[in-house]
């Protein structure tokens, strides 16, 4: 019972964070505000470069956390004091967070690297 509730929960929260949305097709390029013009100068080739891509990795990888985070919560909550549930969660909250350090770690030092090697400005 408890995991076909999480399991909705977790279905249902994708559903309205994925479900599409109507929408008008709109060449952005175009649209002015007043007195300016929205420039579009960009492409998704240019989006998926280098250090783009980094940061999307370990945006990724931020989710991830979150979403481990907060199943790990729903555990820890729905555990009803048994010691074994709650040893569970407890290990998985732990681990969560070491992830995130070793990510954030990660992260400064491939920024650092970059910065030496003179690809982005830090």
């Amino acid at each position: 019972m408890k995991k076909t509730s999480f399991l909705s929960f977790i279905l249902s929260t994708l559903y309205f964070l994925l479900a599409p949305v109507a929408h008008a097709q709109v060449n952005i390029s175009t649209l002015t505000y007043p007195g300016q013009t929205i420039q579009n100068n960009w492409d998704l080739g240019q989006l998926l470069t280098g250090t783009n891509l980094i940061t999307f990795i370990f945006f990724i990888a931020g989710l991830v956390f979150f979403f481990n985070l907060l199943s790990a919560a729903w555990e820890y909550l729905l555990s009803t004091g048994d010691p074994k549930k709650i040893a569970g969660a407890t290990q998985r909250l732990l681990n969560s967070f070491t992830g995130i350090v070793v990510v954030l770690g990660s992260f400064v030092i491939v920024r650092i690297v970059l910065s030496i090697l003179g690809i982005i400005g830090f």
